[in-house]
């Protein structure tokens, strides 16, 4: 099926589904990368869609039909449900006792309840969840049938929204690889990364890192541990705060300067923090931790206050928390 619409040269083509469904659905991909939908009165629908990692990609769940033994069995539910209906307005019209309109409402629930629990396990059943990248989708209508191991679909041009067919090409894993090494946008992103962990020398071993403390800005924080990598969450001392290490007396974080480099707080081991006495590196929190939030929070670490009283020989009853209040 081809169809065409407003936009000069655009072809468009019907998706075919794997899958057998009950309702009439029509997805139709075009020459430019665009999809519509067509369903029941609405026909030829545009739809954007989604993202899933920089690609636009087509979700949409499918039911297929109920299969005759099920649909008799919500059928006979449903009548049941029509006559107590109609009884249970008999009951009210001619007052019948509470007690047997009460027990006849009780019935009624539970045959409902009853038929919501199975259309709904049901509908789970016969629901498949289609999901789609649309380059693919474009590229399986409208390029040449791929070749052996051509598995993957590139764009020419490195942007991943740019789904027109001109600007698509099946390509091997080893190809694809070579593709996107060239990228400017792969560029950048190593650029990038050396940029947030770049050592100072091989015998120091100190990296300067670019830190998110959740206050909008990227604090840099020269860091010796070697363990520190990107994309970590961490516990991090601010400029100002003070630390009480498990040896040692507690240490105050002030601005500084390590071999000319500016380090504008500290990266923490559990000794640093007084957790315990490891110092073999860095602190690495779970991927839910909240960047921004308070160590104490995530340790769960309880408030309390220590009393040092100092007793003389003739008040031996202050030596009891009664005799103390």
């Amino acid at each position: 099926m081809l169809r065409t619409n407003k936009l000069k040269n655009e072809v468009w083509k019907l998706v075919k589904f794997k899958i057998d469904f009950e309702v009439d659905f029509r997805l139709e991909v075009s020459n430019f990368g665009r999809l519509r939908t067509s369903y029941k009165s609405v026909e030829g629908n545009i739809i954007k869609g989604s993202k899933v990692e920089g690609y636009n990609i087509f979700r949409t769940r499918l039911f297929r039909s109920r299969d005759e033994s099920a649909q008799k069995n919500i059928d006979k539910l449903r009548k049941q449900i029509d006559k107590l209906n109609k009884k249970k307005g008999l009951l009210e019209t001619n007052k019948g006792s509470k007690l047997e309109i009460a027990e006849h409402n009780k019935l009624l629930i539970a045959i409902k309840k009853k038929l919501k629990t199975i259309i709904e396990a049901d509908t789970k059943n016969r629901t498949t969840h289609y999901h789609a990248l649309v380059h693919r989708l474009v590229a399986t209508a409208f390029l040449p049938k791929p070749k052996n191991k051509e598995l993957f679909v590139a764009h020419l041009n490195y942007n991943k929204l740019d789904n027109k067919a001109t600007n698509l090409k099946w390509m091997t894993r080893e190809e694809n690889i070579q593709h996107q090494q060239k990228s400017p946008y792969v560029i950048e992103e190593k650029k990038e990364r050396l940029t947030k962990r770049k050592e100072l020398s091989k015998s120091t071993k100190l990296t300067v890192t670019k830190v998110d403390a959740g206050n909008g800005e990227l604090l840099q924080i020269v860091c010796g541990a070697p363990n520190v990598a990107a994309g970590q969450k961490v516990v991090v001392a601010l400029v100002g705060s003070t630390l009480y290490p498990v040896a040692g007396e507690k240490l105050q974080i002030k601005k500084a300067k390590i071999r000319g480099i500016e380090s504008f707080g500290m990266i923490c081991a559990e000794d640093e923090i007084g957790l315990s006495d490891n110092h073999a590196g860095i602190i690495v929190l779970n991927g839910d931790a909240k960047v921004g939030g308070k160590a104490a929070d995530y340790f769960k670490v309880e408030k309390d206050f220590v009393l040092e009283i100092g007793l003389t020989p003739n008040r031996g009853d202050a030596n009891s928390h009664i005799g103390v209040a």
